[in-house]
Formats: C-alpha cells, structure tokens, sequence
C-alpha cells in the first residue's frame, strides 16, 4: 500500500480492553432477542428526532429523552466528572457561545462494550464520559462540542484551486478507469438514488492532497450518475444526496451550484448538513458512496438499515483487499480486525458480523477497487442476491 495515500490517519494510541466475551455477551444478551440489529430504520428516526429536539432553544434539559438499542428511554444524565450537562445543553443551543456549535457522533457496535475510548476514535479524552453517559446505558451515540467548524462562520472556498483540481481530476487516469469500471458492469441491479458519506468539506482544495480528493470523490458521484442514467436509460433525473456533519453553507453552496450547472441534466442534488436525512433515504435501488473515511460506522449501519431485503443496490466504500474477509465470519476476526485495522484504518467505521454477512458473495459481487481513493472498493447486487 501506498504510505502517502492522503486519506491515511495516524493509529489512536490506545490499547483497545475489548474481548471475545463482550462480544457474545453484545450480540446474545445486551441486545433483546438475540439476532436484534442496532441501526434500525425506527432508531435512525429516533436518533433524527433526539438531534433535532437537543437543537432547539426552546427546550428544557430535563426534558431530554435518549432512546437505547432496545428501544427504552433515557433521561438526559446531570454531570459527569465536572462536565455539567446543563451548561452543555446551553453550549449546543448555542445560547453561550455563538462560535461552538454541536456534533453527533455514533458508535459501532464494538465501540459500545470497549471502555478504554479505543473506538472513539480523536475523541478518546472524552471516555469517562461517554462510557458513563452513553455507553454504559446501551445508548449507541453521544454529543460533543467543537470550534473546528462551522457551517455559519467557515472561510470562504479557494475558487482559483476548486478550478485548478477540476481540471487535474478532468485528466486524470483514474476517473477514466472508474468510469470504464461502471460501464462495464454486466446486469447492474436497478439504481435510482446515490447517498454519498463523509466525503468531506472542500475547504482543504489546494491545500493538501485530502482537499483535492475530497472534490475528485464528490464529483465521482456525479460521473457515476451520469454513467447509470445512460444504462439504465432513465428519463428522470439521478437523486444524488451528500451527507456530512462537517459541510459548510459555502460546500452546500458551491455544490449546488457546480451540479446544476455542470450536471443539470442528469443530476437533482441535495446536500445535507449535520442532519441524518441522507441515512433514511438509503432503500434497495441505493448506490451507498463512502469512497473516504466517513467518522462513524456507515457500514454497521447500512447493512442494518437494508437488512429487510439484503443490503442496497450498490456500495462503495474502503476495502482491504490484501486482507478479505474470510468465507466463516467468528467473534474473533471482529475483534482482530477492530483492534488491528490495518489498511481500512476503519478505527470508528469497523467491519462486523452484520456487514460480513451482507457482503458475502452470493449476495454482493466486488466489481472494481480504487486504491487512490482509501483502498475503495464497488460492491453491487447480485442479479437474484439472497443470504
């Protein structure tokens, strides 16, 4: 692999205190019926429904509700090793401070009975809290506060270096062989909308090689829209949805604009910021596009999300193709490859045995890999997928 790959983090260094035992004890006791998924459609809802209502400024904190896995209610916790939560809430209702703003982050299964802050990925100095908190009372996701951005005050876009990568990306070899890759797909399953994840903001364009391959991937996904309208011979236009919490009003803007201008025809976009709308979007003829490294389990949650009928139409994503997954899923190569990401660097995003299962082959066929884009792979139904 590629060691200056620009979409390469640096290792956590934490030591990750999960087990085998937690695992079993996760997906065979903690979780009510066994077999029960996490990431349903009805708890992406609730989880909208607790984000939009912890926003607004006219409620109160002790009226907070958390749901859990399970689907039980929980009160807002009132403090946790000095962090007051009434200030929080205040923070997040930017009541206090005008240039903080609040983040969801959603923790993968493993991440849920692992208290050492391993899968918390850069948040790992928050893990008393979050395991007090969230973790401990089986509820998958917690809030944190940042200045790092925000959609209100974020600089404006380099319009000079946004013109300079289009045109690199334009000739590049890589958006030919992609483009050559989905032409040649033998009996695509039927696609009509593609969600892309945590591609990124554009304000790093000119920068460093992150920014340029966040745009190179943002328009892949028009390129693929294109392609699919043509073999699919549609008349009405791609949906084509762009879901991050790290997207400014002026991404929103330029993306936007870029799309109608330049795709117009073939492309109805919609960009959507630090919200979940772009999860609950995802049906069978969905083209899943993650080709970085989006900062929360998409692939746990995807393959919960379509478990009713066997994973979405086609999926891209990071794919360590130095080391598939083996034909027999086990607890320990979940726990093996959680602890040991190796080239997925997947420390928040990990594999699982929901997201093994949906893979399989006899269900999903890997038809091309990218590794310029994180060691990205396509993945899309088999004509008859059944698991």
């Amino acid at each position: 692999m590629d060691s200056t790959n620009p979409n390469r983090v640096p290792h956590i260094p934490i030591e990750s205190t999960l087990t085998v035992e937690d695992l079993d004890e996760l997906y065979n006791v903690d979780l009510d019926q066994g077999t029960k998924r996490i990431f349903t459609k009805k708890f992406t809802e609730s989880l909208k429904r607790s984000f939009e209502w912890i926003q607004d400024e006219r409620n109160q904190v002790d009226q907070v509700k958390f749901e859990d896995y399970n689907g039980n209610e929980h009160g807002a916790p009132k403090s946790s090793k000095g962090m007051n939560f009434q200030l929080w809430f205040e923070i997040i209702q930017q009541k206090n401070d005008e240039s903080l703003q609040v983040k969801l982050s959603i923790l993968s299964y493993q991440a849920l009975k692992d208290r050492s802050g391993f899968g918390l990925g850069g948040l790992g100095h928050i893990k008393d809290i979050v395991w007090k908190e969230f973790q401990s009372r089986k509820i998958p996701f917690f809030f944190y506060i940042t200045n790092d951005v925000h959609t209100d005050t974020a600089r404006p876009l380099n319009e000079t270096e946004l013109q300079r990568a289009i045109d690199d990306r334009n000739n590049s070899p890589i958006r030919k062989n992609f483009l050559d890759s989905l032409n040649s797909i033998e009996r695509p399953p039927l696609i009509k909308k593609i969600i892309g994840f945590g591609i990124s903001s554009l304000s790093a364009v000119g920068e460093n090689k992150f920014g340029d391959f966040n745009l190179h991937e943002h328009l892949g996904a028009f390129d693929a829209a294109v392609a699919l309208r043509k073999i699919y011979n549609q008349t009405e236009k791609m949906q084509v949805y762009f879901q991050d919490p790290f997207y400014s009003k002026n991404d929103k803007e330029w993306l936007e604009d870029y799309a109608e201008k330049h795709y117009g025809e073939d492309v109805s976009l919609t960009v959507i910021i630090n919200a979940f709308d772009g999860l609950l979007e995802i049906d069978e003829a969905t083209f899943v596009y993650a080709p970085g490294i989006p900062m929360f389990p998409i692939r746990q949650i995807v393959a919960d999300l379509t478990a009713p009928f066997n994973g979405p139409a086609a999926i891209m994503w990071m794919d360590d193709i130095e080391n598939p997954m083996p034909a027999v899923w086990t607890d320990e190569e979940e726990l093996k490859r959680y602890k040991n990401p190796g080239a997925e660097r997947s420390f928040v995003n990990p594999l699982n045995r929901h997201v093994a299962h949906m893979l399989k082959p006899s269900n999903m066929r890997k038809i091309f890999h990218i590794e310029e884009w994180a060691d990205a792979s396509v993945w899309v139904k088999q004509p008859k997928g059944s698991l």
